[in-house]
């Protein structure tokens, strides 16, 4: 079976959470649920007490820095989840008061309307957050994996039918929340519900023991939740770029998400790596990505060639079809290796990057010099907004550390303009 894209059945599934606190209220929430869906199966699950508040978080999809709060109101024992389909799904932009509690109120999200219907009608007569449900495909998939693990998940998409009641106890903690049995089960989970891909990897690395892998670096379209996925131990809390630990096998893994937009790659880039992957067990970029990937980051981010890396240079050269002397060039000759980047960056409409400021120091600048002496001219607008970006940033500090004098209106004026035009 093809785990990157599994067989999902016609019909729009999602699940409903009855917290232990609105238990007493089964019959009729069934009942509503039935008037408008298809109920499938259903379960009993109970938390642990030492990982409840982590995997309410997961569950919800919270930031590591906001985790460790239960709401009292749902109860923390045994709660039943209900899995539902709806034979004719009515999506639109909607508002839900699922999280009126902050800022996410204030968005507007895609959503079945019908299930938001039955969620709202269901709390007529239960407390206001005694039943949750999912509303859309990736909030289903998200919430699925974490209560069941990939290998019921799996098996719930293609047969929404299966009886999880059958099991004589109920489904424990959230997936992940001791660590991993292996690779293979960490990255089937992100299979089926994140948009990720790993950089600087081939295929071939999930088979490798987790001690002779000292990181695995991913860009992902959504740091926060990669990291709750994977029940990651955050070592870096900044929302761009997670850098986390997660046990596998008992042993732990440096994980680093870098999240579209980040600064690390061009966005344009990162966002061709996620739309261009391969493999069955493990999302990597297509060879040309990794390639070229490999390459800007051994010069732009001053790392030297490893053993390791440069075997997989050569086994992908050797895929795109460069000789090997070719190849050897690209580690020996900084010119040839500069040029060759450049003209494929060029050709491809991706730029050097703007990095944020604390990865300054990790940078060579003069690389960043030399790709750009390989644009055409009329490529001199990027260099010229970026410079433009760094003085409008030394004005903010100017403006901020100045007393008030007669040209602080119009400084502040500037720096309004300059913020409106996204330069800063």
């Amino acid at each position: 079976m093809n785990l990157l894209q599994p067989d999902f059945p016609k019909h729009d599934l999602h699940l409903f959470v009855v917290w232990e606190k609105s238990r007493e209220f089964l019959d009729e929430i069934r009942n509503d649920i039935l008037k408008h869906l298809v109920i499938h199966s259903s379960c009993e699950v109970e938390w642990s007490e030492r990982n409840k508040r982590e995997n309410y978080a997961r569950f919800y999809n919270r930031p590591i820095q906001e985790r460790g709060t239960i709401d009292e109101k749902k109860g923390g024992g045994r709660f039943i989840v209900l899995i539902a389909s709806d034979p004719k799904p009515d999506y639109g932009f909607t508002r839900d008061d699922e999280f009126s509690h902050d800022d996410v109120a204030s968005n507007v999200f895609i959503q079945n309307k019908n299930v938001l219907k039955v969620k709202r009608l269901i709390r007529i007569y239960t407390s206001k957050y005694g039943v949750h449900s999912s509303t859309n495909p990736e909030e289903f998939r998200h919430q699925l994996v974490l209560l069941f693990g990939p290998s019921v998940a799996s098996k719930v998409m293609n047969d929404p039918d299966s009886q999880l009641g059958i099991l004589e106890t109920p489904f424990g903690d959230c997936a992940g929340a001791e660590g991993w049995e292996s690779l293979e089960e960490l990255f089937w989970a992100l299979n089926l519900c994140s948009d990720y891909a790993v950089v600087r990897k081939l295929e071939t690395f999930i088979d490798e023991p987790v001690e002779k892998l000292k990181d695995v670096d991913l860009v992902v379209k959504n740091a926060t939740t990669t990291c709750n996925i994977v029940g990651a131990t955050s070592r870096d809390h900044h929302p761009a770029a997670a850098k986390f630990d997660v046990l596998i096998g008992g042993k732990s893994l440096f994980l680093h998400c870098q999240q579209v937009g980040n600064g690390y790659f061009d966005p344009q880039w990162q966002r061709c790596i996620l739309n261009n992957t391969q493999g069955d067990r493990v999302r990597v970029p297509i060879p040309e990505f990794n390639f070229f990937g490999e390459i800007y980051q051994k010069l732009v981010y001053k790392k030297e060639w490893t053993e390791s890396s440069r075997t997989r240079i050569l086994v992908l050269g050797q895929i795109l079809g460069y000789s090997t002397k070719t190849i050897n060039k690209i580690f020996s000759d900084y010119k040839f290796s500069v040029s060759l980047l450049a003209h494929w960056m060029c050709s491809q409409g991706f730029v050097p990057t703007t990095v944020q400021e604390k990865q300054r120091k990790q940078i060579s600048w003069k690389t960043i010099r030399d790709l750009e002496r390989h644009y055409p001219r009329h490529l001199d607008i990027i260099r010229y907004k970026r410079s433009l970006g760094w003085t409008a940033r030394r004005m903010k500090r100017r403006i901020t550390d100045e007393p008030t004098t007669e040209t602080r209106n119009t400084k502040k004026i500037i720096y309004q303009l300059l913020r409106f035009l996204r330069l800063i």
